[in-house]
């Protein structure tokens, strides 16, 4: 067994390594694989990133023979926001007889492949989640339910369900916006009733209305949420990375309070307030699978043949908005919209993921006492980050059905 531990030691640091768990952990996922990795700002635990707010005031004109009236030098408006890097954590675990029973350490190494590659996987999925939210960590809106261990979701939140951020095995808490566990804490999902939109925890009953919500267990405290930024306050309006300045925010935001439908308008409108406002055009447009079909279908209303040859339909990946691609991203809300610059999106990291058992001085896997088991963890500083939320636009409270053409 001894030997063949060790050798199973010897794959795991040759084929995880640094840079194969960060390229696993970016990997099919279109926003986080997209956007620039760096650790060029970082400063301890938190990345310092400057910003710019303003233009100088030391402009003038002066007439043909000159003058000895300039108007004052200035500086430019900087400031730095400050990111704290989210520690995001991911545990393996094999038993150690896999490893007495198995043929050979390759073997063995394939069932922890299996291990590993699931749980990066599993945390990518949680990170996503994140890199679309507004920064909360609400995975979803309860409903009501009375004295009940089985909870409605809001009728607006089923994508929660739908994109699996819900599911049997999940520990999460139950609160409000500044008490995230004031209803349930630490429950395990055990059901998950998707024609009705309901999830059953473990424990004693409880009663929910609209003003709580669903989190993961100890991501939160109070209002606080120890995870990542996402493109829902990215692109907005509120305070962000530390910096309250009415000019950090994004200018383009369509956001009314009814639902309206996807229109060329609303597009061309948030695309015109970002050139407007910073000179220059956005170079992405990311959105939900629903509206990217949505879009194609406004599309779709508009074309006009001249015969039924080579006539087709269906490829709404192909969509085009001002020569690019419209990209859908399955962790997107289903009614929003984004307008992104790549140059001034980007995540901030300390490094790239480790071994945490191996870091500290000892081995891959370790046993975890009192079970049969070996575990080994890997741990990851990131956050998502924007140095010119100008850049970035968005529209919201799309409605879900299909435009009337």
């Amino acid at each position: 067994m001894a030997s063949d531990y060790a050798a199973v030691e010897d794959i795991l640091k040759e084929v995880w390594t640094q840079d194969r768990l960060e390229k696993q952990f970016y990997d099919k996922n279109l926003l986080l694989d997209t956007i620039e990795k760096t650790s060029k700002y970082r400063v301890g635990k938190v990345a310092k990133v400057p910003v710019h707010l303003e233009r100088s005031g030391g402009y003038t004109i002066v007439p043909e023979a000159g003058s000895s009236s300039l108007n004052s030098a200035d500086n430019q408006k900087v400031d730095k926001a400050e990111f704290k890097h989210t520690r995001h954590w991911f545990q393996v675990q094999l038993d150690t007889n896999a490893i007495t029973s198995s043929e050979g350490p390759l073997a063995v190494a394939s069932a922890m492949d299996i291990e590993v590659t699931g749980a990066i996987e599993n945390t990518r999925h949680q990170v996503a989640a994140q890199a679309f939210g507004d920064g909360t960590g609400f995975l979803a809106r309860c409903g009501t339910s009375t004295t009940t261990t089985t909870i409605t979701l809001a009728s607006g939140d089923t994508w929660a369900l739908d994109r699996g951020y819900l599911y049997p095995g999940l520990t999460i808490d139950i609160g409000t916006t500044s008490s995230e566990a004031s209803v349930a804490n630490d429950r395990v999902i055990t059901a998950v009733d998707y024609a009705n939109n309901t999830i059953t925890i473990s424990g004693a009953n409880v009663t929910t209305s609209s003003s709580h919500y669903i989190s993961i267990a100890n991501s939160r405290s109070g209002s606080t949420f120890y995870g990542m930024n996402g493109l829902g306050n990215i692109v907005g309006t509120g305070a962000f990375g530390g910096l309250t300045d009415e000019r950090w925010k994004s200018f383009a935001i369509d956001s009314p309070n009814s639902a309206e439908d996807l229109s060329l308008e609303k597009l061309l409108d948030v695309q015109r307030k970002i050139f407007q406002q910073r000179g220059g055009r956005p170079d992405w447009n990311l959105t939900s699978p629903l509206q990217q079909q949505l879009f194609y279908l406004l599309l779709q209303s508009q074309a006009r043949f001249s015969g039924d040859t080579g006539i087709g339909a269906g490829n709404d990946t192909g969509a085009k908005w001002a020569g690019m691609t419209v990209d859908a991203q399955p962790d997107c809300p289903d009614d929003e919209w984004y307008m992104l610059t790549k140059a001034h999106l980007f995540m901030v990291r300390t490094d790239k993921p480790y071994w945490v058992t191996q870091k500290y001085g000892g081995s891959i896997l370790e046993w975890k006492q009192g079970t049969t088991n070996l575990v080994g963890a890997l741990e990851y500083y990131a956050q998502l980050a924007t140095n010119r939320r100008s850049a970035h636009g968005k529209l919201t409270n799309l409605t879900l059905t299909a435009p009337t053409p």
